[in-house]
């Protein structure tokens, strides 16, 4: 008649040539919840055993653990995915596509603390409109209000908005820079918390961690509102897990200038027009093919507003915003800038000059009136025939003024 158990781990049996079981061993410690093999041995009141081998499989009671979850959502309650969550060091989740997470098996009457993180394409979403309402607010044009508004404003996190949030704005726009210097893409506020003055975030430190002192049982509303820097019309995408939305196009809307025929070793200066009381800001890359650029003169467009990064690969990328509605004047009469241009072949300016979204994305951008709506339109260079020619100098100094035929 078997009167007592003893139970032991196979490694612990099998590894020691001395082993010799005892009845009073019938308790077994189960630390990890992977199958382990055991030996179980059964005693009779003569002390004589027998033992047979088993798998063990744990399977924790559910009781006697806690569990922390959460969703994670832009202002405009828009889910993101693949957010990092860290809870404690100890687990690493990541958001799934409606922007949750949930962590089970956590050891009760413990204190947690959840931080997400995401620090991926400083670019989404940053757009020269969202220069235009930095720009609005630091003039005093039209003032940003809404808290997650101004942290998103916030580029170099100095805690305040300042002209230099501007320039690394257009910098990023333009591919001088691939991400902001001081700041992660994304920044995350505990979703219960309420700003003192909504128009001051800063005057106090929002809390971007959920500190639990000690977890009962459950927690299911972890939740945080997450911040893209620099979108600050919020046209990101969140959540990169669903299929890219396609953003409704006003139709096209092209610069100007005069086709001619590019005469090899010719120097050319190639005036670009554009009608800007159509638009509040525009931006995209020029490609240059088959010429060299060999200088930039300034109209409505200066310095700032290029960047050179790319031009050894033929790619000028531009961003322009119209800050005051009286500067939005109409330049084409007067161009927007001119391009001083070596021909290395003969080739047609149309030939040699295209606009595309290779580096920033070609597109134009007309803010809401109480007229319309805000509208996008995409960028596109028209070139026109039988007009003023632009000027031409040859490498000898003899002037073309060559114009493509009618």
């Amino acid at each position: 008649e078997i009167t007592s158990y003893a139970i032991y781990f196979a490694a612990d049996v099998e590894g020691d040539p001395n082993f010799f079981p005892s009845p009073g061993d019938s308790i077994l410690v189960v630390s990890e919840d992977e199958p382990v093999f055991v030996y179980v041995f059964a005693f009779d009141e003569e002390g004589n055993y027998d033992f047979c081998e088993a798998l063990l499989v744990p399977s924790p009671d559910p009781n006697c653990f806690g569990t922390i979850a959460g969703i994670i959502t832009t202002r405009d309650d828009e889910a993101v995915a693949d957010v990092e969550v860290n809870i404690n060091n100890e687990y690493l989740l990541l958001t799934e596509v409606d922007g949750t997470y949930l962590q089970g098996g956590l050891d009760r009457q413990m204190a947690y603390g959840i931080s997400p993180f995401l620090n991926t394409d400083h670019s989404n979403g940053v757009k020269t409109i969202d220069l235009i309402i930095l720009a609005k607010h630091l003039n005093g044009i039209e003032l940003m209000e809404n808290p997650y508004q101004l942290i998103a404003a916030d580029v170099d996190n100095s805690g305040d908005i300042t002209a230099n949030d501007f320039e690394l704005l257009r910098q990023l726009i333009l591919g001088n820079i691939d991400a902001f210097p001081n700041n992660t893409s994304w920044r995350f506020v505990v979703a219960d918390y309420v700003f003192p003055v909504p128009t001051n975030p800063w005057l106090q430190n929002w809390p971007e961690t959920i500190t639990l002192a000690n977890l009962l049982e459950y927690v299911l509303d972890a939740d945080f509102v997450g911040v893209i820097i620099g979108d600050l019309d919020d046209s990101a995408e969140a959540n990169a897990q669903e299929p890219a939305y396609e953003r409704e196009l006003a139709g096209l809307y092209n610069l100007e200038t005069d086709d001619m025929i590019l005469e090899a070793g010719a120097t050319y200066t190639v005036p670009i027009r554009a009608n800007l009381q159509e638009i509040d800001a525009l931006q995209g890359t020029m490609k240059l093919a088959g010429v060299e650029l060999i200088d930039l003169e300034y109209g409505q467009m200066t310095e700032g507003n290029f960047g050179h990064r790319f031009i050894n690969q033929g790619y000028l990328t531009f961003s322009w915003g119209c800050k005051d509605a009286l500067q939005c004047v109409s330049t084409t009469d007067n161009a927007l800038f001119s391009l001083l241009i070596r021909a290395e072949q003969n080739i047609l300016l149309s030939e040699a000059l295209s606009i595309n979204s290779r580096y920033t994305s070609a597109e134009a951008y007309a803010m809401p009136t109480a007229q319309r709506e805000a509208q996008v339109f995409e960028l596109g260079i028209q070139f026109r025939e039988g007009q003023t020619p632009a000027e031409a100098t040859r490498m000898d100094g003899v002037q073309l003024y060559q114009n493509v035929p009618n």
